[in-house]
């Protein structure tokens, strides 16, 4: 994995020089293993999101398929940039590491260095491509549960209130749509999905990148 550095002077003793070695060896390929393993279960999670998730939210009723959305997107916000950050800083030490200018492992730096900015440029194409289509998301879920609170209140039984929740949920009717439909909840949420398979071709390349440079 990382250029093997002989000793000057055999007669010294091999264990005087080959503990550090050793070390950054090893603290090596722990990155390179941490940093293939975070930036694939990104993939998978990424890709199930758009295969799996969207299309299953679409077939719910507007106002549950929004709480949903709402719920899953307030479950990864935190931990997906964080993955992004985290891997794409390992791919770029690596990249460092190895070297992208000259030596022998002038491909493995380059590779890496690839892969790091691929992962670390998720975050701007999130913030910049997709942010607005998320805060779009998250004001039609928030006008949901407005409509719960004001079909809830006054109600004191449980029974009741629960009713009232799921008639919203379920027959909820978003209050304005522009441009006949094509800027609603459904069309958002799949327009969603499909911004995020930009997302996962970039961290699959990344990983592919990264474990080619870390194998080969």
């Amino acid at each position: 994995m990382s250029p093997v550095v002989g000793t000057s002077n055999p007669a010294a003793g091999v264990g005087l020089s080959a503990g550090p070695q050793v070390l950054t060896t090893t603290t090596i390929r722990l990155v390179q293993a941490a940093a293939v393993f975070v930036s694939a279960v990104f993939t998978g999670t990424s890709l199930s999101l758009s295969a799996a998730v969207t299309p299953r939210l679409l077939e719910s009723p507007t106002g549950l398929m929004l709480r949903q959305w709402a719920h899953m997107y307030a479950g990864l916000k935190l931990p997906m940039p964080l993955a992004c950050f985290s891997t794409g800083a390992a791919y770029f030490w690596l990249a460092y590491k190895f070297g992208i200018r000259q030596g022998l492992l002038v491909t493995k730096g380059r590779a890496y260095l690839a892969a790091g900015a691929l992962c670390a440029g998720i975050l701007p194409y999130t913030l910049v491509i997709m942010m607005h289509t998320n805060n779009r998301l998250n004001k039609k879920a928030a006008d949901v549960e407005r409509s719960v609170v004001v079909a809830s209140a006054g109600k004191t039984d449980k029974k009741e209130a629960e009713a009232a929740e799921s008639a919203v949920i379920n027959y909820y009717e978003e209050p304005e749509v522009e441009s006949r439909g094509t800027e609603g909840a459904k069309y958002l949420v799949d327009h969603w999905g499909m911004l995020n398979l930009v997302r996962t071709g970039m961290a699959a390349v990344g990983t592919v990148l990264g474990l080619h440079a870390a194998l080969f």
